[in-house]
């Protein structure tokens, strides 16, 4: 009887290569037919789960029955479908573990056909056209291609990052600066909105002509919208959006020292890329083009020279970016 799963199994799902980590599994399942996917994937393998990958199984009503789709580690995504959602979930839960471990989910599955569990596996379709079954009493089962339900039917998942970058900005200070830069992302597929505090480190640049310097920093707040086309292990967020914050001055070695504040705004386009070195962790590498709108200046006590934001400017940054979770 679960021949057929576990040919699927093997043939589809190989045994995953997974990262390092805690076993997750996300089983997005209505309860009337099997809240607790974790046990049910342990029974299969014998009382114990997997000690590290990831899996995830949704279970939605189609047109015709039930439809499951099932992911393990980066395997393409595959569907069964079934009658009854209990043996669907049932099965869905066997695809897992044997995905994990075959042997002993075979084990199981023998032990389970050795004292009579009655069991009807679903019918299997293959992406990328999954096509459900239909039963015809009169021609026997047969496969016959039905609607699948549309991607807008499906949950949309937001998934919260935090990022923390380190880098080098060439505005608002009218020289290259250090920058560092705290911010928050909210990933809805395929975009994603991001907002950030930046400090852009004191530079002292001075004034041959009073003979003193300025010594100059800035605090700057950041909103994106993005675009963040998604690849196997990587996706690069291409954005836009608007920059502002306090240009802060103060004169040094001259004989009226002062302390100013004016603000910068400007609107930046920049592309990055997030490579994905644990489920929960990215490595990001970035640059930004900006334009500023609003330009501080300054002067020291009577000096003609003026230290002015440039007109045009560049950022490039190196930092991390962690899943705190997600939510439906």
């Amino acid at each position: 009887m679960f021949g057929v799963l576990l040919v699927y199994a093997f043939g589809g799902l190989s045994a995953p290569e997974v990262d390092p980590s805690d076993f997750e599994l996300t089983w997005d399942v209505p309860e009337m037919c099997l809240p607790d996917g974790r046990s049910t994937v342990a029974a299969y393998l014998g009382g114990d789960l997997p000690e590290r990958g990831q899996a995830s199984v949704l279970l939605r009503t189609a047109e015709s029955g039930w439809v499951a789709t099932i992911t393990v580690a980066d395997a393409a995504p595959r569907t069964l479908q079934a009658d009854d959602c209990v043996t669907l979930a049932q099965a869905a839960a066997l695809v897992v573990a044997v995905a994990f471990d075959p042997l002993r989910s075979a084990e199981t599955v023998q032990t389970i056909e050795a004292v009579g569990v009655p069991f009807e596996p679903p019918s299997i379709q293959e992406p990328p056209t999954p096509s459900p079954v239909r039963r015809n009493s009169s021609e026997g089962a047969r496969l016959q291609p039905d609607p699948v339900p549309a991607s807008s039917d499906l949950p949309r998942e937001i998934a919260h990052r935090m990022r923390i970058a380190l880098g080098a900005t060439y505005v608002p200070l009218p020289v290259v600066s250090g920058w560092l830069q705290v911010g928050y992302a909210a990933h809805l597929r395929p975009f994603r909105f991001e907002s950030a505090v930046g400090y852009v480190t004191p530079r002292r640049i001075d004034d041959d002509v009073v003979g003193g310097s300025a010594r100059i920093q800035a605090i700057v707040g950041t909103l994106s919208a993005c675009a963040e086309p998604s690849f196997d292990r990587a996706s690069i967020p291409l954005c836009v959006g608007a920059d502002a914050g306090p240009v802060i001055a103060q004169g040094v070695d001259v004989a009226l020292r002062r302390t100013r504040a004016s603000i910068w705004v400007a609107a930046h386009a920049s592309a990055s890329a997030v490579i994905a070195v644990h489920p929960r962790l990215g490595i990001v590498l970035g640059a930004e083009l900006l334009v500023s709108i609003r330009r501080p200046g300054f002067h020291l006590d009577m000096s003609p020279r003026e230290f002015q934001t440039r007109r045009l400017g560049g950022r490039g940054f190196l930092g991390i970016e962690i899943e705190l979770g997600r939510v439906k």
